[in-house]
């Protein structure tokens, strides 16, 4: 394991377990496996299991997957629904959250739903279901935009392929505002996502060393604490 930093994500049964790179690290991880196992009685399940390397070479690469009997992935993987790269997201990773927006509302019959009901739909599930992957990222404007369209056609008509040419009493501006403001308290997303990455800037700026002792494989070269403070401050602007 990496001492003094992350050593693993865990939520259910879904588990994520750091080691560096090293022949000694990653006997020492297939050991501490083995005696969950004695203890426990639960096996981990190899076939279901993968190895992604970072900044290791082809050969070593290989040696691990043999010694480990699994198979070995790559960026971009999912996490918890997550999508997890070396880097920014790149189009094809948005477009996947897009399409679970298409699916759920595909799923929902909006015409035969009051616009009340349209409304609670939309805060508790839809605009819900951003919230991690807005915590995390900042979403490009484009993004943003496509799912306001998605969920402004529903609340209005009840249907994403159905024109809302006429039928929008109100502006979505005004909508997005809150109720004690005269909108019907939807969230504006970029207002969330913005908010959201500040918590970052907030735990940065109130404990320092947070981040720096905590990222699983160490800063980047050249970037430490202030760096990291420097780049979400311009996010927050």
């Amino acid at each position: 394991m990496i001492e003094g930093r992350v050593s693993h994500f865990m939520f259910a049964n879904d588990l994520i377990l750091f080691c560096k790179n090293e022949d000694s690290s990653l006997r020492n991880l297939l050991l501490l496996l083995k005696y969950f196992e004695l203890v426990a009685g639960l096996k981990v399940n190899l076939a279901k299991s993968s190895i992604l390397c970072l900044k290791t070479d082809q050969d070593l690469s290989n040696n691990l997957t043999l010694e480990i009997e699994c198979q070995v992935s790559s960026f971009s993987m999912s996490y918890l629904g997550l999508p997890l790269r070396a880097g920014k997201l790149c189009r094809a990773d948005w477009l996947q959250l897009i399409s679970r927006f298409d699916a759920r509302l595909g799923n929902w019959h909006g015409q035969l739903l009051s616009r009340a009901d349209r409304l609670t739909l939309i805060n508790s599930v839809i605009t819900a279901s951003t919230a991690y992957l807005l915590s995390l990222f900042q979403a490009p404007k484009w993004v943003l935009n496509r799912i306001d369209s998605r969920r402004q056609k529903f609340f209005w008509v009840g249907q994403d392929n159905i024109s809302t040419n006429g039928k929008c009493l109100v502006s979505w501006d005004s909508i997005t505002c809150s109720k004690i403001e005269g909108g019907l308290g939807i969230l504006d997303l970029r207002a969330h996502n913005q908010a959201r990455l500040g918590t970052w800037l907030w735990r940065m700026r109130s404990q320092m060393r947070w981040f720096y002792d905590r990222h699983p494989f160490g800063p980047r070269t050249g970037q430490g604490c202030d760096g990291i403070a420097t780049a979400l401050s311009a996010v927050a602007k």
